[in-house]
């Protein structure tokens, strides 16, 4: 196994890795298809923590690459998990048009459709985290 995908395998560093992500964000653009698989391999058998610190890391990549495990997260029943992955999301869409002047949602109406839902679920916390509100926006304008 390379070093990056060791680095999300191992529960602790990954979880503590949030609060001073560099390492972590080097490390997410180092993950091959295959790692990818494997972490979504893991999913089911790892912690609440874990889930949410490793779809932190994944709003750093692009939709090709992030997007089974964003919504693995969005679709998740813990609440920490589906809102770092809504937030995660926001944070892939806003990056993307930072950067390109547009964002290529690669989404289908389903997908929209469970992520909105999940935005009204959380809609009692649009005011913390104006990012749903943004989220939401960048969802229904296309």
């Amino acid at each position: 196994m390379k070093e990056a995908l060791n680095y999300f395998l191992n529960e602790e560093q990954v979880c503590n890795e949030t609060e001073d992500p560099d390492e972590g964000i080097d490390y997410i653009f180092m993950l091959d298809p295959e790692e990818w698989k494997i972490l979504m391999g893991e999913w089911n058998d790892r912690s609440i923590s874990w889930k949410s610190a490793v779809t932190y890391f994944a709003g750093f990549r692009r939709l090709p690459v992030n997007k089974e495990i964003l919504m693995k997260a969005i679709n998740d029943e813990a609440s920490s998990v589906y809102e770092q992955g809504l937030l995660s999301l926001h944070q892939t869409l806003t990056e993307e048009w930072e950067e390109t002047g547009s964002t290529s949602i690669a989404l289908s109406e389903l997908e929209k459709k469970t992520i909105l839902e999940k935005l009204e679920k959380t809609s009692d916390r649009f005011r913390e985290f104006p990012e749903y509100n943004e989220l939401a926006n960048l969802l229904t304008e296309g």
